[in-house]
């Protein structure tokens, strides 16, 4: 649902829309919650865009589309079987930013070395 509201000649769009990837029956786990949730977000310069970092994965969506992400990329996939190890020294709680290049080109975002 889209709403628009014009406050002094300025008009400011609000979405009401759910944008979420459904997992694979089977494929949870006690950290499902924990890698999934959101540690930052941005908008693309022309708003068409989200950008999303959970603690896996750096998700691209678009906003005309809230069947799923347009791109996935991996970012700490090696670290899923020391998951247990990350939740014990807290590490699995870290969060990380994501950026979008003014020109939508590209995408940037934290990791570990």
């Amino acid at each position: 649902m889209l709403a628009v509201s014009q406050i002094d000649h300025l008009k400011v769009a609000f979405c009401s829309c759910s944008f979420e990837q459904h997992e694979a029956p089977g494929s949870r786990s006690f950290f499902t919650e924990i890698i999934a949730s959101i540690s930052d977000i941005k908008f693309s310069m022309d708003g068409r865009h989200i950008l999303s970092r959970d603690y896996m994965t750096l998700k691209l969506w678009d906003v005309n589309m809230d069947s799923g992400p347009v791109a996935t990329f991996q970012v700490h996939e090696y670290l899923r079987p020391k998951l247990c190890d990350l939740y014990e020294n807290d590490s699995i709680f870290d969060k990380f930013e994501c950026c979008q290049s003014g020109d939508g080109l590209r995408v940037a975002t934290g990791s570990y070395r």
